[in-house]
């Protein structure tokens, strides 16, 4: 998806819980793309709403947005704790 909108001139911001986020930012950085990483856990609102403020701050304004988060776990229903179905409604 990144490879899209660098390829189109976009300035990207990437919103990522782990360090796969830093490393495709970096990746494309080292290609010369101007591409940003912020570390993100979108089901914190406190942290959704900081790394909002950080990304205006730096790129000024957000003309697309592509929401890709989600939790995909594995295991049938019958196995499935409280806590592992709060966080999957959660993320719906």
């Amino acid at each position: 998806m990144v490879e899209k909108f660098v390829q189109a001139g976009a300035k990207v911001a990437i919103a990522d819980a782990d360090a796969q986020g830093e490393s495709v930012t970096d990746r494309w950085r080292s290609q010369g793309y101007e591409v940003r990483y912020y570390n993100c856990y979108v089901s914190s609102g406190s942290d959704v709403g900081r790394t909002v403020q950080l990304i205006e701050n730096d790129f000024e304004s957000v003309d697309v947005l592509v929401n890709n988060a989600g939790t995909c776990p594995r295991g049938d229903l019958q196995g499935t704790d409280e806590a592992l179905w709060v966080r999957v409604m959660a993320s719906i």
